[in-house]
């Protein structure tokens, strides 16, 4: 399965600003960094599954996901600053996506999927962003395990016996995965 979806993805070496490609303007293709499309092919998604980006953002994932699905199945995407998911329906529209559904608010407790992509420091990044590690500071680490733990606790209350949780940080401290 990993191999047969990756054949869809271009890897590429050199960034230039591809957004005013006509291939992306034209809903052909989706810019994405390549951790998340890995992230969305290992939830293993199927159909009859109910999943839920629950920290969708922009919908980056919601979008991967619906397409694994093929234009079956449903994901809804959430996130507590609604916001962020402003730009999706365009986005869904620009690749003919119809099978995301954005929810404001999560009640349900059967979910086959509810994916995680945690607010954290952001310290995986650090690479692309290396002035970002001194603005880092030991209350903010503090402040994030604390919604870390929340979120998470959520999650499990709201997926069903035999569902998965797929929490996901871009950190590499043990503060925020360690535990």
């Amino acid at each position: 399965m990993l191999v047969e979806i990756l054949i869809n993805v271009i890897k590429l070496k050199k960034i230039d600003n591809l957004f005013y490609l006509s291939t992306n303007n034209e809903g052909k293709i989706e810019i994405q960094d390549e951790a998340s499309q890995i992230v969305s092919i290992l939830c293993d998604v199927k159909p009859e599954h109910k999943i839920v980006d629950y920290c969708a953002g922009a919908g980056g994932k919601s979008l991967a996901l619906a397409a694994i699905l093929d234009d079956k199945g449903c994901v809804f995407a959430h996130d507590v600053n609604k916001s962020r998911l402003k730009p999706l329906p365009e986005r869904m529209t620009r690749l003919n996506i119809k099978n995301i559904t954005i929810k404001n608010d999560i009640t349900e407790t059967d979910f086959d999927r509810f994916v995680v992509d945690a607010p954290c420091s952001g310290s995986g990044t650090f690479r692309r962003a290396p002035d970002a590690k001194f603005r880092l500071m030991p209350e903010k680490i503090t402040e994030l395990n604390k919604i870390q733990e929340e979120v998470l606790e959520f999650a499990y209350n709201h997926t069903k016996t035999g569902g998965e949780i797929v929490y996901i940080t871009c950190s590499v401290l043990k503060q925020e995965n360690g535990d």
